[in-house]
């Protein structure tokens, strides 16, 4: 064990492992197994079941759910199990492994919201942070754009906030509203990892291609982006061009709307603390405009957004260039 690794901030069934039994000073975790260099993440100011988690998804619709379980993991729905914890319903758990390293590998938590809005994707993300104390927080799934995105564009907020926060008043005899925008940024580190993403028109027109492989005769959209900018979150569902003339009206440069992502961003910010600082990730793709909503787009908005993760999974958190990375220490090492 490490001389810097204290009993106090590891879990019960790692303060009990024994060393490594080939002097090179990893450490041995119980629970699952597994030797890693640095305790593993679920260990640090952890109070909740003995099951590691490095990642957790959340997503609010089944949509979004079944698109994760479907199109993340190369076997499917077949690689999650159900995980039942002392304080709440079922969590789908995989082990993924790096397509590069057959060393590496993460365990994510997938969870579907038990309904739409701030409210309940508040609770559930909270919900996971101190049942796992995830490495990643992240949310997957639909959104409406702007005039200025397409459908299938993948939208990574760079910052949230809730448009529906704010003042009404009575003035003149005219009901105004006052909006009081308390923005939360994506992490530095996440937002560029995103935009080197970005710039890779060549994979998302391969993922398109992937989708469309088995629907020939369907018309094909433009060659989907992934656009960072502003995106806002409110807890009713909007199907009228005149709220997106509000929201414009707070702030030009919105390119999303959706109704859950700035809960997500912000319970992970307030769990930020000197001894953990998980990261989050946004990851929505763009199935109507706000208004006129086509349902027909969400498997395939959800299925995108899915996509983009994948890719964020395979070349980021476990790529070389992460290495300096926090995830990338949390990453179990099997021999």
């Amino acid at each position: 064990m490490k001389a810097t690794l204290r009993p106090k901030d590891l879990c019960e069934s790692c303060v009990n492992a024994s060393d490594s039994s080939d002097g090179r000073g990893r450490f041995c975790c119980k629970t699952d197994d597994r030797e890693a260099l640095y305790a593993p993440s679920h260990c640090v100011y952890y109070d909740g079941p003995a099951l590691p988690i490095d990642i957790v998804i959340i997503t609010a619709v089944l949509v979004e759910f079944e698109a994760v379980r479907a199109h993340l993991h190369p076997d499917g729905k077949d690689a999650w199990d159900v995980t039942r914890t002392t304080s709440d319903g079922p969590w789908y758990v995989c082990d993924y492994k790096s397509s590069s390293s057959k060393d590496m590998r993460v365990r994510i938590a997938l969870v579907q919201s038990r309904g739409t809005g701030l409210s309940y994707a508040a609770c559930l993300a909270t919900l996971g942070i101190q049942l796992f104390r995830p490495t990643y927080v992240v949310m997957l799934g639909v959104t409406a754009g702007s005039a200025n995105t397409t459908i299938g564009d993948v939208i990574v907020p760079s910052e949230l906030w809730d448009y529906g926060a704010g003042k009404w008043e009575d003035i003149g005899g005219k009901l105004v509203f006052t909006s009081r925008i308390e923005q939360v940024p994506i992490q530095e580190h996440v937002r560029q990892w995103s935009e080197v993403l970005a710039k890779r028109p060549g994979l998302w027109k391969s993922v398109m291609e992937e989708w469309f492989l088995t629907r020939v005769d369907e018309a094909r959209p433009s060659v989907p982006k992934v656009l960072i900018g502003k995106m806002v979150s409110g807890a009713a569902v909007v199907d009228a061009k005149a709220i997106w003339d509000q929201v414009f009206s707070q702030d030009k440069k919105v390119i999303a709307l959706d109704m859950e992502a700035y809960a997500v961003a912000r319970a992970v910010h307030l769990a930020t603390n000197p001894k953990y600082s998980p990261y989050c990730l946004i990851a929505k793709a763009v199935c109507d405009y706000g208004f006129d909503k086509r349902k027909d787009a969400q498997t395939y908005a959800a299925f995108l957004s899915v996509k983009f993760f994948k890719a964020y999974l395979d070349e980021v958190i476990f790529g070389i260039d992460s290495e300096q990375a926090p995830m990338h220490r949390h990453i179990p090492v099997s021999e």
